[in-house]
C-alpha cells in the first residue's frame, strides 16, 4: 500500500516549524517579567530550563519523525513471522509507552501537587518530575505528528461514516451480537436478540468489515486522546512559558484551570481507554500487540477481514509475503 510523502519531507517539515519559531524567540531572552512571578530559586530555574528546552525537544521530535519517514518504504513487509502480522511499528509502540510514561508521571505528580493524595516527595522534586513527564509527552507528540502528517500515516484518523460502526462495536461488548462481550459474557439468545434488533432499528450493529484499526479506536480513542493531550500541551505550554515570557496573569490563571480540569479528564479517560482491551477477551491480542507489535494472521482473518484483504492484495502486488504463510484471497463482504 503506497503512502503519500511530501516533497523533501514537506520541506523538512517547514524547516522544522521555522526552527520551532526561532528557537522560542531565542529562548525568550531570559526570565519572564510576569507580575507576581516566582522568586528565582531552584524551582524557578528548573521551570525556566524547561521553557527554554521546549523548542529543542520539539525539534528533536520532528527530526526523529522525519528520519522515520525517510527510512521506511511503502514496500516494507507487514509480516512478522510464519503466522504473525505487524500491527504497529516498533517506533510507534515505543512512542506510545513513552507518552504513557509521561502521562502517568504527570498524573502522579499532579495528584500530589494538587493534594489529591498525600505528598510523599519534596515539592521541588515533584515539579522536576512533572517537567520530565511533560518533556516525554512533548517529544512523543511532535515525533508522532511529524511521522503521520509527512509520511501520510492517516490510518487512525476518523471518518464520519465510522461513527455508527463505533457505536455498534461498543454495544457489541454487551454480548448481544452472537459474540462474547465484557468478561466473555454472551447473553442468551432470548434476551440478546430483542435488544440487538432494537439497536439495529437505529442503524447500530456490530461492524462486519473491520480494517486494521477498530472503529472505536478511530472515532473515540484517538480523537479524545488528541483533544486531551492537546489541551494538556497548550495549557502546560502557557504555564511554562510564563517563566520566560511576560504572559498576563489572567491567561496563566485560565491555563492553570484548564490544565487541572484536563488532568481529571485524562485520569477518567485512561480508565475508559484500558477497559475495552482488558475486559473484552477478543481484544486481548490487540493489547498484546502494544508490547509485541504483532497479531496472528488467523486473528486478522477472523476479526479484521478488511485488513486481511489488504494484506492479500499487497501480496499479489508487491510479492512481499510468502505463499506458505497462508494469505489467501477473501471476497468482499455482502450487504445484508
Amino acid at each position: 500500500m503506497t503512502r503519500r510523502k511530501g516533497p523533501a519531507g514537506a520541506s523538512l517539515f517547514l524547516a522544522t516549524l521555522l526552527w520551532v519559531i526561532l528557537a522560542g524567540s531565542a529562548a525568550a531572552q531570559g526570565p519572564g517579567q510576569t507580575p507576581g512571578a516566582l522568586p528565582q530559586d531552584a524551582l524557578f530555574r528548573a521551570s525556566l530550563l524547561l521553557a527554554q528546552a521546549l523548542p529543542f525537544i520539539i525539534a528533536l521530535g520532528i527530526f526523529a519523525g522525519l528520519y522515520r519517514v525517510r527510512r521506511e518504504s511503502a514496500r516494507d513487509s507487514a509480516m512478522a513471522g510464519e503466522n504473525a502480522v505487524r500491527r504497529h511499528g516498533r517506533a510507534d509502540v515505543g512512542l506510545h509507552w513513552l507518552n504513557a510514561a509521561g502521562i502517568l508521571i504527570g498524573l502522579g505528580t499532579a495528584a500530589m501537587l494538587l493534594r489529591w493524595v498525600n505528598r510523599v516527595l519534596d515539592t521541588q522534586l515533584l515539579y522536576v518530575l512533572h517537567y520530565v513527564g511533560a518533556a516525554l509527552i512533548v517529544y512523543a507528540l511532535s515525533n508522532f505528528m511529524t511521522h503521520a502528517l509527512v509520511g501520510g500515516h492517516m490510518g487512525l484518523w476518523p471518518k464520519l461514516r465510522e461513527i455508527p460502526e463505533a457505536l455498534g462495536e461498543l454495544v457489541s461488548y454487551l454480548g448481544i451480537f452472537h459474540e462474547p462481550g465484557v468478561f466473555g459474557i454472551r447473553l442468551p439468545r432470548s434476551i440478546g436478540l430483542p435488544i440487538a434488533r432494537l439497536f439495529v432499528t437505529f442503524g447500530i450493529r456490530k461492524p462486519k468489515d473491520v480494517g486494521k484499526y477498530l472503529a472505536t479506536e478511530k472515532v473515540l480513542s484517538f480523537p479524545i486522546w488528541a483533544i486531551l493531550v492537546g489541551l494538556i500541551f497548550i495549557s502546560g505550554l502557557v504555564k511554562t512559558l510564563r517563566y520566560a515570557w511576560p504572559i498576563p496573569t489572567t491567561l496563566v490563571g485560565t491555563a492553570t484551570w484548564v490544565h487541572d480540569l484536563t488532568a481529571i479528564a485524562v485520569l477518567i479517560w485512561l480508565v475508559a481507554h484500558i477497559a475495552p482491551t482488558t475486559l473484552v477477551p477478543r481484544n486481548w491480542p490487540l493489547l498484546k500487540s502494544m508490547f509485541t507489535t504483532r497479531v496472528s494472521l488467523d486473528y486478522v482473518k477472523a476479526h479484521h477481514p478488511a485488513w486481511y484483504r489488504q494484506l492479500a492484495s499487497d501480496e499479489q502486488t508487491t510479492r512481499s509475503f510468502r505463499p506458505a504463510q497462508g494469505l489467501e484471497s477473501v471476497s468482499q463482504p455482502t450487504s445484508d
